[in-house]
């Protein structure tokens, strides 16, 4: 008979939501780790998934009930995109991320096109930070890309 919790992410895809608890399954031999909003996305701290049977993992997080989550699984240094979540959505800095709501959460409405409000134009501006080290590789991860573009001066 397979796994309770594994039956309703078949139905209702993964992660499973119950009041302020999520629970988040990964099949496999091996397990993968979970990263985050809640982690900043830090790979080092990726939370290790347990076994609960044969081929199945799984990590349990306490979160606030209006929240908004994006995450992705990692092994090896490699992202992951969960097979058991078809909700992506691009992180900004050329990844795609997973994500879900939490019961009391909602879109934002500063998303959605209104009328009489004109288009807005992207440009790509450099800035200097002394709050923001990149990695060796150069390329910033999303937390970090998002504390240069709050706290950095762009630079003329």
């Amino acid at each position: 008979m397979p796994n309770p919790l594994l039956k309703r992410v078949l139905h209702e895809h993964n992660p499973v939501v119950d009041d302020d608890r999520v629970t988040f399954l990964w099949r496999g031999k091996r397990p993968a780790q979970l990263m985050g909003d809640w982690n900043n996305w830090d790979v080092p701290s990726a939370l290790t998934l347990t076994q609960v049977e044969p081929d199945l993992w799984m990590h349990t997080l306490t979160l606030p009930r209006d929240t908004y989550m994006e995450y992705t699984y990692v092994r090896n240094g490699k992202r992951l995109l969960d097979p058991l979540n078809p909700r992506t959505t691009p992180n900004g800095v050329g990844d795609t991320n997973n994500f879900f709501y939490m019961p009391e959460a909602a879109p934002t409405p500063l998303a959605y096109p209104r009328r009489g409000v004109p288009r807005g134009q992207r440009s790509k501006r450099w800035c200097w930070s002394r709050c923001v080290r990149l990695p060796a590789s150069g390329r910033a991860t999303s937390a970090q890309f998002a504390a240069c573009a709050a706290f950095a001066t762009p630079v003329r």
